[in-house]
């Protein structure tokens, strides 16, 4: 059941009503089984396609014209176009909440290419960044407002754009863009309760921390995305022994883009080339000890807690070693054995398939089994080349992998058999 929340709304009444409850256990029941606001994604497709074809024509119309129109008409048609706009989707917000996302989603757009136009009208030569950033505020105003999933979506998309833009054409740093997405969004992400926001704001966080941090120094990429991706996950399994709320789902949420960054930078730590540039930073300005220390701080007071209430697993361990392993080179600094770190990091990788493979076979959890069956497959081929070179020893490592994936494959099955018989 996708959401038991509606459901369970109809029914505990009537369970009331019979005596089975009273009415302190229906709340604790219904605060188990939070609320989640579905978004009907065909809606919004045809909606946003629909608006964005809208936007471009209504440009299109008046660029026919433009140039022969005069300064006051043209400021006249961006303003009148977004004020009416807003007009009806306001208008239409209690009566039609569809067309009503779709009109601000219009407006959106709309204001955005205003931006351009006025810059056209006055001949305004401006960071043309800027532009983006002021697009993405509105449609965060909007967000937040109304408050609407889409207008959030739309936000990420153009904090992304922008702050790309920077690094990439004029190479800016540009630090203020986690700030505005850990003020702006990850609140928002409450607010609204989304799951699909939490994962969007959660790759968003990650993608301009890398952005910004190689910026700064590539040796920094690696390990200040790691000790994020493992703050992520080590708060992902604290609120997991939360009461079954919001906090626990949106924590799990924030740490899907986590794993899946932690898992490709565990993989590319395990070639010996690539290992060195991406753990050993060189410190040389003090922002860089801010972005490594920071997260370094927070994953390890996060660790420390799990450890207190003795939430530990092998994934834990996995996380941890590989923090510490990260930590040693940047802060204890000279020589380092490089090829033992590669050992170690093969080891942890392989670790990490091997438990994951373990849970998601032990438990019925299909998702846990996949990733691990794949980070398993992925370690054994890249490792291919290294460590096998007969072709029999290639053949007793394929067999050994594929051994492995049956046997994971037929207990998971069995486990879930089992589970359905318990349950029916």
């Amino acid at each position: 059941m996708k959401n038991p929340h509606a459901w369970l709304k109809k029914e505990l009444p009537h369970w009331i009503q019979d005596g089975i409850i009273d009415s302190d256990q229906a709340r604790q029941i219904l605060s188990r089984y939070p609320e989640r606001h579905s978004l009907s994604w065909g809606k919004i497709l045809i909606s946003g396609f629909g608006a964005v074809m809208v936007g471009l024509g209504i440009i299109l119309l008046f660029a026919y014209n433009w140039d022969a129109m005069g300064r006051f008409s043209k400021m006249s048609v961006v303003l009148g176009a977004l004020a009416i706009t807003h007009f009806f989707a306001f208008r239409t917000r209690l009566h039609n909440h569809h067309l009503s996302e779709s009109l601000f989603i219009l407006a959106t757009m709309l204001f955005g290419a205003g931006i351009w136009l006025v810059a056209q009208i006055y001949h305004i030569d401006e960071h043309y960044p800027n532009a983006f950033l002021l697009w993405g505020f509105s449609a965060l105003l909007l967000a937040w407002s109304l408050p609407s999933l889409p207008q959030a979506i739309m936000t990420i998309g153009l904090l992304m754009i922008w702050h790309f833009s920077e690094v990439m054409d004029f190479d800016f740093a540009t630090h203020h863009a986690l700030l505005l997405i850990l003020l702006g969004l990850f609140p928002l992400i409450w607010h609204l309760k989304s799951p699909v926001l939490a994962r969007l704001v959660s790759a968003a966080f990650f993608v301009s921390l890398g952005l910004t941090t190689a910026s700064v120094d590539e040796h920094l990429f690696g390990s200040s995305i790691l000790l994020v991706a493992a703050s992520f996950i080590f708060f992902s399994f604290w609120s997991a022994s939360l009461p079954s709320g919001w906090l626990s789902l949106a924590g799990d949420e924030l740490a899907k883009p986590a794993w899946l960054v932690f898992i490709v930078m565990l993989f590319l730590m395990s070639f010996g080339d690539l290992s060195d540039d991406l753990i050993r930073v060189r410190f040389q300005e003090p922002v860089e000890s801010f972005y490594f220390y920071l997260p370094l701080l927070l994953s390890q007071l996060l660790f420390v807690w799990l450890m207190a209430r003795r939430q530990f697993s092998i994934m834990t361990i996995v996380i941890e070693l590989s923090v510490l392993l990260l930590v040693y080179p940047s802060v204890v600094g000279g020589v380092y054995p490089a090829q033992l770190y590669t050992l170690i990091f093969n080891l942890l990788l392989l670790g990490l398939s091997i438990g994951l493979i373990y849970q998601g076979s032990h438990f019925a959890d299909t998702r846990k089994m996949i990733w691990g069956s794949l980070i398993f497959t992925a370690l054994v081929f890249a490792r291919y080349a290294d460590l096998f070179d007969s072709l029999i020893s290639r053949a007793i490592a394929f067999l050994i992998v594929g051994g492995v994936l049956f046997f994971a494959g037929t207990v998971l099955n069995r486990n879930r058999n089992r589970n359905r018989k318990e349950t029916s």
